[in-house]
């Protein structure tokens, strides 16, 4: 349906498989972006082996994919509770220090991407490093909001294992009691119990973990038990309606 001049492509995990069928299908749907753009396409460099043989080149007969090398082009990641600063180093260009509001490693490899990209349709450094300084939080996904002295880590739209690993990891980060509501990870089909099980194992040490609704959370339960987890810290509610209630009388400043 689109033609773009330039893309890029983060990479292919367990997401949408109720759909698709296997990841092998998503990767599958995911590399018609190789045929479909122009000039550039920005690829993680673990999808190199992935796509060998698949990647196209443009009118000039020169190879469209650049592949991102996180190790070369990232230094001093540092995710910080409230956001993540690194160093940038892109090809032939000075270093860029930088720090954006957003959580977790994978968002300084996603600036790293992004900027990449810009590289390649030739803006210069100032232009990226203020493009940089300009990022925001995208709504829903991973975004931290404050409300009443508690802090809120909104990942509702992020509904795969790597984002909901890196989710969890930033909660990790705060000090103060610490509290997951979640209705499993959703989508996933056959790989359902497993992926839900390693997110169960991940939820051990929180304060409290509300699960929500009866389809996945038993296998995350399950995980969490499994894990190590306290039970008497483990609630299952059977709507977002009954978990908000146990919130209100959970919740407090800190």
């Amino acid at each position: 349906l689109v033609k773009p001049d330039y893309a890029v492509f983060t990479g292919v995990c367990a997401q949408h498989i109720e759909t698709f069928g296997s990841e092998e299908n998503i990767l599958k749907a995911k590399c018609e972006i190789l045929k479909g753009t122009a000039k550039k396409i920005v690829c993680g460099e673990e999808l190199k082996e992935k796509i060998d043989g698949l990647s196209q080149v443009d009118a000039e007969g020169k190879e469209k994919c650049v592949y991102a090398d996180y190790d070369a082009l990232l230094s001093d990641v540092c995710p910080n509770a409230e956001s993540t600063s690194f160093v940038l180093h892109l090809p032939d260009r000075k270093p860029i220090r930088a720090e954006v509001p957003l959580l977790g490693k994978h968002s300084a490899e996603n600036v790293a991407l992004a900027a990449l990209l810009a590289a390649e349709m030739g803006l210069s450094e100032e232009e990226i490093e203020r493009g940089i300084g300009k990022i925001q939080p995208v709504p829903h996904r991973l975004q931290l909001i404050e409300s009443g002295g508690v802090k809120i880590l909104d990942d509702s739209y992020n509904s795969n294992p790597e984002g909901a690993a890196e989710a969890v990891k930033a909660l990790f980060r705060f000090s103060g009691n610490k509290i997951v509501v979640t209705p499993g990870l959703v989508e996933t089909g056959i790989l359902d119990e497993t992926l839900n099980r390693e997110l169960g194992a991940r939820l051990v040490g929180l304060d409290l973990v509300i699960l929500v609704g009866d389809t996945l959370v038993g296998a995350v339960k399950q995980g969490y038990l499994d894990g190590g987890g306290d039970a008497e810290k483990l609630v299952v509610c059977p709507s977002l309606e009954k978990a908000k209630e146990l919130l209100a009388s959970s919740l407090h400043r800190g």
